[in-house]
């Protein structure tokens, strides 16, 4: 960022963790208790070159903040170079590399949120393993999607398990044209396999506009990268941002939402139509399977509704499902490998007036 070598900055952040803060090497070891006792597992601590450890060691910390008071000096020091060929402020985008996964200050923390209380039927029934990955039922689409509930999962994506039993939704919804609404429905649900289409997002070049023929996403779902609170344990692994309606659905139909995106509210009532779920925690290490974690949205049924006759619009929601059965390492090489099995798939339609058409 300043036209400075490796070595010519690495100088400067050991002499402010030497001369300023009174740290040699031999006074780092000393000092670090944790890794002077032991306490550090394997791996723990390493990191490569760019990245940062899973738990910072006396060494990472000083050199991190050595290197942070190096940045300030040469910030009053110098001037910054920036790549011509690079459009985006140089410098901006490295200090944000290093800096929590949230703009505006909080941490993942801030936004997790308690895992669902929804405990469904499978976790009752005794335990089928073979036939676990094709005991799917219509009612499981029904029951995933919220079809007979006053709320409705209408996007998301999330991992539920039982023992070794372990249930994958995957739900995504867009706006389709009235008069074409139904012949999709039947399109979708008659193709051979889903990979072949696609539900798009409002930011996906998946959607339609040609005549007649209109499917437009209406919810964003765009995650980015995490920052330095990535492997804070209270972040539960979750991604930011959360989901949340694209602009011309805010302006049909005003809504708002809290500071955390976690709950939205109609302007015109104040009544609260949307809520977006995530949820998570991290792997244990020495687990082999994998952990409950997800995010989704839910929405009020009259909200949805409301909105459709405001558009003049029909909704197109997919349910996936995919089942699977956890095994250790030392038993996955005794299954069958039955290769790529795509995921059970049911297509909704959700018409203006509230009627929901399947084929």
């Amino acid at each position: 960022m300043f036209s400075l070598s490796q070595a010519d900055i690495s100088k400067e952040v050991a002499h402010v963790i030497e001369s300023k803060w009174g740290f040699g090497s031999r006074e780092i070891w000393r000092n670090d208790q944790r890794r002077y006792k032991h306490l550090f597992s394997e791996g723990e601590t390493s990191h490569s070159h760019g990245s940062t450890p899973e738990t910072d060691d006396l060494e990472f910390y000083l050199a991190y903040h050595g290197m942070m008071i190096v940045a300030g000096k040469l910030l009053l020091s110098r001037p910054l170079h920036q790549n011509p060929n690079d459009f985006e402020d140089g410098f901006q985008y490295w200090l944000d590399s290093h800096k929590l996964s949230r703009g505006d200050g909080n941490w993942l923390a801030d936004r997790r949120d308690p895992q669902p209380l929804e405990w469904p039927d499978w976790k009752n029934q005794k335990e089928d393993i073979d036939e676990w990955p094709w005991s799917i039922h219509v009612s499981d689409f029904d029951r995933l999607l919220g079809i007979n509930d006053k709320r409705i999962n209408v996007w998301g994506h999330w991992t539920t398990k039982f023992g070794k039993r372990e249930e994958s939704v995957h739900i995504s919804s867009a706006f389709v044209s009235c008069e074409r609404s139904n012949a999709l429905l039947r399109a979708l649900q008659t193709a051979t396999n889903p990979i072949y289409y696609g539900i798009p997002g409002a930011d996906d070049e998946l959607q339609i506009n040609h005549g007649e023929y209109q499917l437009k996403g209406w919810l964003v779902d765009r995650t980015r990268d995490n920052g330095l609170d990535e492997f804070d344990p209270w972040s539960g692994d979750i991604r930011f941002p959360p989901i949340r309606p694209e602009r011309e659905v805010l302006k049909a139909l005003p809504i708002f939402s809290d500071a955390e995106g976690r709950i939205w509210k109609r302007k015109d009532s104040n009544r609260n139509v949307l809520w977006c779920e995530i949820w998570g925690q991290h792997q244990n290490k020495d687990d082999d399977n994998a952990v409950e974690h997800g995010r989704r949205l839910i929405a009020d049924f009259g909200y949805l509704t409301d909105l459709l006759n405001r558009i003049n619009r029909d909704l197109i929601i997919e349910v996936q499902i995919t089942r699977n059965i956890l095994r250790y390492r030392y038993e996955r090489d005794k299954e069958n490998d039955f290769g790529y099995i795509p995921p059970y798939t049911k297509i909704y339609l959700l018409k203006s007036d509230g009627r929901f058409c399947t084929v």
